[in-house]
């Protein structure tokens, strides 16, 4: 029988004095050194940590809104009409009623995101839009 090609890799570490160690092996297959940039993402719904390595300044940007089928599609297209950089998103998700959609960008070009959020201001099904910087 063919061995099954892996697609990820795990293994249990322990919490000391609030720091976990990530294992030599993966951080050499991620390229990662002391001092590089990485943003870390919590999920609380999932209880769930991602850490990844980035190169420049992440902004979260958090839009709220009516309906995923009438929205989907205009965010999606803004999105991809303002080339960002998404490293990584919830996806749409109901919460209280209203569908939210989260994701961590990067600007490729300097006010791409500030136009593309005057845009998705202006849909008609979006409650509201949030930026902060990460």
């Amino acid at each position: 029988m063919e061995k099954i090609q892996e697609i990820s890799l795990g293994e249990c570490r322990e919490l000391k004095d609030g720091k976990v160690d990530i294992p030599t092996h993966m951080l050499d297959r991620l390229n990662l050194r002391d001092g590089d940039r990485l943003v870390v993402i919590f999920i609380p719904e999932r209880n769930q940590l991602r850490v990844m390595k980035v190169e420049e300044e992440l902004q979260k940007l958090t839009v709220s809104c009516k309906d995923i089928y009438e929205t989907t599609s205009g965010i999606t297209q803004k999105l991809v009409k303002a080339k960002v950089n998404i490293v990584h998103t919830t996806g749409f998700c109901f919460v209280e009623g209203k569908c939210i959609w989260e994701g961590f960008l990067s600007e490729t070009e300097e006010g791409t995101l500030e136009n593309m959020i005057n845009e998705i201001r202006k849909m008609e099904n979006v409650y509201n839009v949030d930026l902060k910087k990460v």
